[in-house]
């Protein structure tokens, strides 16, 4: 064994044992005569170096160390559980036997891969053996892989080029190729749009790099399934349903109450949240539809991706004549010549979506919704009331956004009176009375927004909407 790495074991066995307390508790090993002979010569000549210059000549003359600080946590796995802090001190010992030395100590196999025959000079007065390993890999640029009971240290060279051809699946070659340029140079890229490849020449640590960016760029969008219903119900039959959940007239389930709540509730907007499973909600608009005649004028499903707006459109076209009129005159006569076209009001929905997907199953909805409904004519051209509303919500996926405030008045004329007698000619006036009944109309639109996995979509996955325009007219 050559005297340098003989010396440096010596002193990081020595380091160890008096960190750890005294000799006794050396292991067998470093009790051998052939270290103790080491560690003797050692001690000998760097206490003649130390009165040549001036320095202390032995451990009682050393002043007092600070309290050592642990290099900062990085992203390694852990290999060493001992926390007890030891002393390693090293002195022109190569790269690759520090590390050997340090997997020793630690009882760690470990496995070489590279050029590690850099000289190091290390001293860590009081630090974990962990960390003694994270300070030499991480100083000289290598890199840890622990397969099973097995540390492998890689150490690339430097100067030393590789060539690699990725084939991107689902993000376009020319898209990332600015940031392949910023990473490795513009003349180490070669990208081809059409087959979507590219091929970089790097460092292998470079190339790592280049790697890791393009796995995780290259897969597939994240896409919300998001499940709408446009809904039309009568205000004042559902708050005579609210007052009889309320005085326990009607026996309904929790998740039901809450929604009935909400749309009673003033707020042009809310969350109800559970009913992860889509029957709950349509088994509660059923009851509804039995109970306040509730109507689900359309369920329209549609994909968006992660942070991009899709639109959905239901509308009807409203004709109506416009006439434009021009006079002409000569000096003679004058004349009016008279031009009809057909024009076209839209009315409807318009509704556009934003989802942004978070962590912990959270999606983020920007919402901009628009419903324009005719409510008169003028002059032959019909007369169309718009209200927006935008608006934004963080909720689960799974919860259901509600989005209400579009209301209409009606007023209209029944009777009451006894069945059966009610219906006599002549005397069935005298057991009816007309009654005349304000109706207020309200639309509301839920949305359930669904986290999905782009490759399970098969194509009956989403439903084109097939509306009854005529009730939204």
């Amino acid at each position: 064994m050559a005297p340098a790495p003989l010396f440096a074991r010596a002193l990081l066995l020595a380091g160890c044992a008096l960190s750890a307390g005294c000799a006794s508790d050396l292991p067998d090993v470093v009790s051998g005569q052939h270290y103790r002979d080491a560690l003797a010569r050692w001690d000998r000549s760097m206490a003649q170096q130390r009165a040549g210059e001036g320095l202390p000549r032995t451990k009682d003359e050393i002043p007092a160390q600070p309290e050592a600080v642990q290099p900062a946590p990085v992203e390694l796995p852990l290999l060493v559980q001992d926390p007890t802090p030891y002393g390693f001190t090293l002195r022109d010992a190569e790269l690759g036997q520090a590390l050997l030395l340090l997997g020793e100590q630690a009882s760690l196999n470990v496995v070489l891969d590279g050029d590690f025959s850099q000289t190091v000079r290390l001293s860590l007065p009081g630090v974990r053996i962990q960390s003694a390993i994270e300070t030499l890999v991480r100083t000289y640029a290598c890199t840890l892989e622990q397969v099973g009971d097995i540390v492998i240290v890689r150490r690339d060279d430097p100067v030393q080029t590789q060539t690699q051809v990725f084939v991107l699946h689902s993000t376009p070659a020319a898209l990332i190729e600015p940031q392949l340029v910023s990473l490795v140079g513009a003349e180490s890229v070669v990208v081809n749009t059409d087959r979507n490849v590219v091929m970089v020449t790097a460092p292998a640590a470079r190339m790592r790099d280049v790697s890791a960016y393009l796995t995780a760029v290259d897969r597939p969008d994240r896409q919300v399934l998001i499940e709408a219903r446009i809904l039309e119900i009568d205000r004042t039959d559902l708050m005579e349903l609210g007052s009889a959940i309320a005085r326990h007239d009607i026996r309904v389930d929790k998740w039901s109450a809450d929604f009935v709540t909400s749309l009673l509730n003033p707020s042009p907007a809310a969350v109800i949240a559970g009913g992860n499973d889509s029957g709950s909600v349509d088994v509660t608009l059923d009851m509804l539809h039995e109970l306040v005649g509730l109507e689900v004028l359309q369920r329209p499903r549609l994909v968006a991706l992660h942070d991009r707006e899709a639109t959905l459109d239901i509308l009807s076209e409203v004709p109506y004549v416009e006439t434009t009129t021009t006079t002409e005159s000569c000096l003679s006569t004058i004349g009016a010549q008279t031009i009809e076209e057909v024009s076209f009001k839209d009315v409807g929905l318009e509704l556009k979506i934003t989802p942004t997907i978070q962590a912990d199953g959270l999606v983020s909805l920007l919402v901009d919704q628009r419903i324009s409904i005719q409510t008169g004519e003028f002059n032959g051209i019909p007369v169309v009331d718009s209200r927006t509303i935008k608006t934004s919500f963080v909720v689960r996926e799974g919860d259901t956004i509600m989005i209400g405030g579009i209301m209409s008045n009606s007023k209209f004329d029944t009777q009451r009176g006894v069945p059966l007698l009610m219906d006599i000619p002549w005397i069935g006036q005298l057991f009816k009375s007309d009654v005349r009944r304000n109706s207020t109309r309200e639309l509301v639109i839920l949305m359930t927004p669904r986290l999905v996995d782009p490759r399970s979509l098969g194509p009956d996955a989403v439903d084109h909407a097939t509306v009854d325009l005529e009730s939204l007219s």
